[in-house]
């Protein structure tokens, strides 16, 4: 049976060096634009040198580039002629109970998003805030965080959103929060990427880069796992408190009718 590319990244990920691990991501992103892609492409999407691409395609496991592209495609053309597709991978289960453990037993719940990641941050707390009382948005400009951790504590946790190109004080306030034994959930791209290595637990999904944009989507999937997940749990009244909350913006006229 030929090994697949995804199998030899998980066969050898923990084997490689930081960089190979970023670049082994970088590969899973790129996906079926692999074998269009040239090395300084490649080297590129991950920040790294094109020697590094090279060496860690050779760790695992392919003579050289060219026979790591010519793999990939052969990979994308089976998928084809078998009727199937490159889909994001499935977001592991396990991550996302745990996050949920973590939310449910939090005095408060901070959530960060940096810059593009703004977005994926507002839409936790908005969402957040149907069922619980104890989620804040931290403000994307930085400026605060240091007033932000110094009223936080060991029963509290961060949510932090960054993918490629990471997000520095999204990543300096996880790391921070770290040395001060507060707890954080990482949303990311990739288990090689600086936000979840210094996280408590990192959720990670495959975020892809098409022309010009990268496709942000599966981090939308992200949030809603946890929190359907969080939702779940019996003590939460979550049905009884989202029927409050919109019969509540009802009353104000905030729905178009």
């Amino acid at each position: 049976m030929i090994m697949t590319l995804k199998s030899r990244i998980q066969q050898h990920f923990a084997e490689l060096t930081n960089k190979g691990q970023i670049v082994a991501s970088a590969f899973e992103a790129a996906g079926e634009d692999i074998p269009f892609l040239t090395v300084r492409e490649l080297s590129a999407r991950a920040g790294v040198s094109t020697l590094t691409v090279v060496r860690t395609v050779r760790d695992l496991g392919y003579t050289g580039y060219r026979d790591f592209q010519n793999a990939a495609r052969q990979e994308v053309l089976t998928r084809k002629d078998q009727g199937g597709s490159v889909t994001t991978p499935p977001i592991s289960a396990d991550a996302i109970e745990e996050a949920a453990r973590l939310i449910a037993s939090a005095r408060r719940v901070y959530v960060i998003g940096s810059r593009s990641a703004y977005s994926f941050a507002h839409y936790t707390v908005y969402m957040a805030r149907m069922v619980f009382d104890n989620f804040n948005l931290i403000a994307p400009s930085g400026a605060s965080d240091a007033e932000d951790l110094a009223q936080m504590s060991h029963d509290d946790v961060i949510i932090a959103f960054s993918s490629r190109p990471y997000s520095s004080e999204t990543v300096q306030l996880v790391r921070a929060a770290q040395k001060l034994n507060i707890k954080t959930i990482a949303i990311t791209d990739a288990a090689a990427s600086p936000l979840a290595k210094a996280a408590t637990i990192a959720v990670t999904t495959t975020i892809r880069k098409s022309q010009f944009l990268y496709q942000m989507g599966p981090f939308f999937h992200a949030i809603e796992q946890i929190l359907e997940t969080c939702f779940s749990r019996p003590n939460t009244k979550a049905k009884e408190r989202i029927r409050f909350f919109a019969e509540r913006v009802d009353a104000i006229r905030g729905y178009w009718r």
